[in-house]
């Protein structure tokens, strides 16, 4: 199994080659002292700054609202990928609170649907698998879903180690256990140990790790070990999605049963089950899910590419 990267020591990341990522943290660590209404604004401020910018990532975000929301008018799909961005970019600084701030308000006002249904499962003993996808509350929800439970997740190490060492630093209070993608089998022994593993599903890591599966319509590289992982830790699995309800600090989770048959022994099948969840959450507010990456960048065989 591949390790981990080591942690980055204390005179190596002074080095001059990460002053530009110190400059960053810093201006993370003042984000995270404005008040709230302070913060929200500046980050739809942000938002339309990055979507006026445009670039590639604005053209990606075009092409994916294009693909999923084809039936919508390009008025409306315009409208959407302007949301996303302002969304996203209130997300952004909404985790320097996270990281750098106090979140005590906001655990303490989460509103939770369905939180009893998680608390049921987990008494089983068997533990409980929370599939979910990327919203733009992104690192602020964690914090939250500590509120509920401790949690464990997946995780990729950031390319910068001062970063990686930093971030996952500040998330260490709120989390129970991280694991990278090499290290499913300490993920799975944790599982059957009664615990509660939060896994984002929705990225495409090539062909090789994955099967098609419609979402919104657009067959979707999606990862096979959705179905694995629940049968071979025996763990519950649901469904979790995290929203901002509005701009006064307000956030919501939400817990939900992933239907039967999951998971069968079909990679297809659990695929197109969990993407249809996604997308019923997506439907709630488009805007809120991060549709600044290449979800599509893998296509099926003769397939035109989306970007």
């Amino acid at each position: 199994m591949e390790k981990r990267r080591p942690a980055i020591g204390f005179w190596a990341s002074l080095h001059p080659r990460h002053w530009g990522v110190w400059m960053l943290l810093g201006i993370m660590w003042l984000m995270a002292q404005l008040p709230h209404g302070l913060q929200q604004r500046l980050g739809r401020a942000l938002g339309r700054l990055g979507y006026r910018i445009g670039g590639s990532r604005r053209r990606m975000t075009e092409a994916n609202i294009r693909a999923c929301f084809s039936e919508r008018s390009e008025q409306q799909q315009d409208a959407l990928v302007r949301g996303t961005f302002e969304a996203n970019a209130v997300g952004m600084v909404e985790c320097t609170q996270s990281w750098f701030g106090s979140m005590a308000r906001y655990r303490r006002d989460l509103q939770v649907d369905g939180g009893d249904l998680l608390r049921d499962n987990l008494a089983k003993g068997r533990g409980v698998i929370l599939y979910g996808g990327h919203f733009s509350i992104l690192d602020f929800a964690l914090p939250l879903v500590d509120a509920v439970n401790p949690i464990a997740y997946m995780y990729r190490p950031n390319a910068s180690p001062v970063l990686d060492k930093v971030i996952e630093g500040r998330r260490a209070p709120y989390r129970h256990a991280n694991f990278s993608k090499r290290e499913l089998k300490e993920l799975i022994d944790y599982l059957r140990a009664g615990n509660l593993a939060w896994y984002a599903f929705d990225q495409d890591l090539g062909l090789k790790n994955s099967v098609f599966a419609p979402f919104f319509g657009v067959q979707t590289a999606t990862l096979k070990t959705l179905g694995w992982l629940a049968r071979e830790s025996g763990s519950i699995p649901m469904f979790m999605s995290q929203w901002r309800d509005n701009d006064r600090g307000q956030y919501r989770l939400r817990f939900r049963e992933v239907p039967a048959p999951f998971p069968t022994d079909d990679d297809v099948e659990n695929a197109t089950i969990l993407n249809q969840m996604l997308e019923q959450e997506i439907s709630r507010d488009p805007t809120q899910y991060l549709w600044l990456h290449r979800r599509f960048k893998t296509r099926p065989e003769g397939a035109p590419p989306i970007y």
